[in-house]
């Protein structure tokens, strides 16, 4: 179907924008592992350190390449969801990592949870967008309280205020916008997939569901079924009494 097409493309892009920023990670952990980049190539150490980081940074990206594109599509659809999930919590705790080796409350990099508040909010809702948004701010603001000095203002503090503000409001702007998408395509769908006289789903729907249903018996996610009905008699009764009464037999049948 088309309206299941698209949502294969947003979970390929969601996909594509996780591993982004997964590459990111190992980006900051390579410039984390190695500082100074000026003596690199004069020092063993930064040599080691860099070739690790990157050896694990093409190993991570590579292993949620596979398990994006071609594993997780193998998940029955209730399990599939539990998977992202998890999927979604882990990722978050990394970028949790990440801010805590690169400084803590005087990092660089706060603004990488918007990473994985796009893309939660786009699979699963404002409500959890706001959730994740809401537990992402709360790890900032805490070491900004837990790190920062007491006889002084602080101003991580204040700054991570502004970029919580950011994640809240684009929970909610992109939720928004998705529920109303949501809304629009279901209503575009309904017109175009229902018989405008029975009420059932028309003969292109029915095709592109067999079709799919057919994919997903081949890839060992269930089993498919199909039952034939006919109406005994009907060409005649419509003939005789007219196409009318035809009609009404339909819809009372539908």
């Amino acid at each position: 179907m088309l309206y299941c097409s698209k949502k294969d493309k947003i979970k390929d892009i969601i996909s594509i924008v996780k591993l982004g920023s997964i590459v990111l990670l190992g980006i900051i952990f390579i410039k984390n592992s190695v500082g100074d980049t000026t003596y690199i190539y004069s020092d063993s150490d930064a040599m080691f350190n860099f070739a690790i980081a990157l050896l694990l940074t093409v190993f991570m990206s590579g292993l949620y390449y596979a398990w994006a594109f071609y594993l997780k599509k193998r998940f029955h659809m209730r399990k599939l969801l539990i998977v992202e999930v998890i999927e979604s919590i882990l990722i978050t705790i990394f970028f949790m990592a990440v801010i805590h080796v690169t400084g803590k409350h005087e990092s660089n990099y706060k603004v990488i949870f918007l990473f994985i508040i796009i893309p939660v909010t786009i699979q699963f809702g404002t409500r959890y967008g706001f959730l994740t948004a809401g537990i992402s701010s709360l790890y900032l603001l805490t070491i900004d309280l837990m790190n920062g000095i007491s006889n002084s203002i602080n101003q991580f503090f204040e700054d991570d205020i502004i970029i919580s503000a950011i994640f809240v409001l684009a929970a909610w702007f992109l939720g928004y916008y998705v529920k109303l998408e949501t809304e629009y395509n279901k209503n575009l769908e309904q017109k175009a997939n229902l018989d405008g006289l029975t009420g059932l789903y028309n003969h292109r729907y029915f095709y592109d569901e067999l079709i799919e249903q057919v994919e997903q018996y081949q890839r060992g996610l269930h089993e498919v079924s199909l039952i034939f009905m006919d109406i005994d008699y009907f060409k005649e009764y419509n003939d005789y009494y007219g196409n009318l009464s035809g009609d009404s037999v339909l819809t009372s049948i539908g």
